[in-house]
């Protein structure tokens, strides 16, 4: 193995700046990334953030086909091209669907 190799890269601490805690599940977006806290992380805390895999993320009346490029926005997942790209859709969803199914870009 190469002797510059650390890890997989597939989770990343993240330290929560927050005055509240992030619940496991949550998105969290820094910088221009997005991912998933892996369990509850306390405000001024260390956390795992999951940066890789599909996750069900909450998700705007968007309409989001299979395989297209999602983002984050205020509310969750949407197909407007505007804040921090989530992923892709990983199964289509309808409008009055809650949730859709993301592969996280990582």
């Amino acid at each position: 193995m190469a002797n510059n190799y650390m890890q997989p890269g597939n989770v990343m601490d993240y330290l929560n700046t927050s005055t509240s805690a992030v619940l496991s599940g949550a998105v969290v977006v820094f910088a221009d990334c997005v991912g998933v806290a892996l369990s509850d992380i306390p405000a001024a805390e260390m956390g795992s953030v999951q940066l890789t895999g599909v996750f069900l993320l909450p998700k705007t009346s968007d309409v989001l086909l299979q395989g297209s490029l999602c983002y984050w926005g205020d509310t969750g997942v949407t197909s407007t091209a505007s804040g921090v790209v989530a992923g892709r859709v990983w199964v289509s969803a309808a409008a009055n669907d809650a949730v859709v199914a993301v592969k996280l870009a990582g």
